[in-house]
């Protein structure tokens, strides 16, 4: 006799409820895609300051006997910020003394 007050009870608080656990799925629901599509930009832009460094620092020279430009650490993160400063801030990406991409 417990047992079944205890399922009635249950059903009846999940019917009161009923429409804020709607409600909650809906906002679990955008959330979740609002978090992959966030994620989704976050690697193209990371992938996009890869290959800018790529041409920035000319990583990509074919002749072994030219020497690549060398430019110093300090020099590529300030323009790798002025570049793509605003799209870093939005998405919460920093950029470290080791020109490492950091996400929170």
């Amino acid at each position: 006799m417990k047992r079944f007050l205890a399922s009635i009870k249950a059903f009846l608080l999940k019917l009161w409820h009923f429409r804020k656990y709607r409600q909650f799925a809906g906002f679990e629901k955008r959330l979740g895609k609002a978090v992959t599509d966030q994620e989704v930009d976050r690697y193209i832009l990371k992938s996009e300051i890869v290959k800018y460094m790529g041409k920035y620092l000319h990583v990509n020279a074919r002749s072994k006997y030219i020497p690549k430009d060398r430019k110093n650490k300090e020099e590529c993160r300030q323009q790798v910020i002025g570049v793509f400063g605003d799209r870093m801030k939005r998405l919460g990406i920093t950029i470290n003394d080791k020109l490492e991409l950091c996400t929170p």
